[in-house]
């Protein structure tokens, strides 16, 4: 980098507020201590939908491998659809994300439907196999491979 090089090095702090301003609009952190926190921006009503809000391909769900935890994420998820976003950015996406809370609708459902799979199957290929069904051709297959096993307790995460 030479002549570009920082000259001083700025180490970030964490925020201690919920919210905060930029150009004049409030920027609000909704569950800032939950998996799905997102950021909400009530001036244009659009969701920043961090983890929690994924488009076009299979969901990472072995980081939240309890029905509780992965309840509380479906809870939030219902939080941001009673917002009425006009605009949902997901944190996860494959192509042009859909207008509207669609992303968000589309999290909550492909979570439902990976709840049952996980009531229904022992197994990860069970799992990989109902979800497959319900989702064909969706992208990440690896995302829910991963997924499965972990929250059949195949593999350690």
């Amino acid at each position: 980098m030479k002549d570009g090089a920082p000259t001083q090095v700025y180490v970030p702090q964490a925020l201690e507020a919920n919210s905060f301003t930029i150009d004049g609009e409030k920027v609000t952190i909704m569950q800032p201590h939950d998996y799905a926190a997102f950021v909400w921006i009530r001036a244009n009503k659009t969701i920043l939908g961090g983890t929690g809000v994924a488009w076009g391909m299979h969901l990472w769900t072995a980081d939240t491998q309890t029905p509780a935890s992965r309840q509380q994420w479906r809870n939030t998820l219902d939080q941001m659809i009673a917002l009425h976003p006009q605009r949902v950015i997901p944190g996860h996406y494959l192509g042009t994300p859909p207008e509207g809370d669609s992303a968000v609708r589309f999290t909550k459902t492909y979570l439902q439907q990976f709840e049952q799979a996980l009531k229904t199957h022992s197994d990860s290929a069970g799992v990989i196999k109902a979800m497959e069904a319900q989702w064909p051709g969706l992208a990440e297959t690896s995302s829910l491979e991963l997924s499965a096993k972990v929250n059949t307790g195949e593999m350690k995460w």
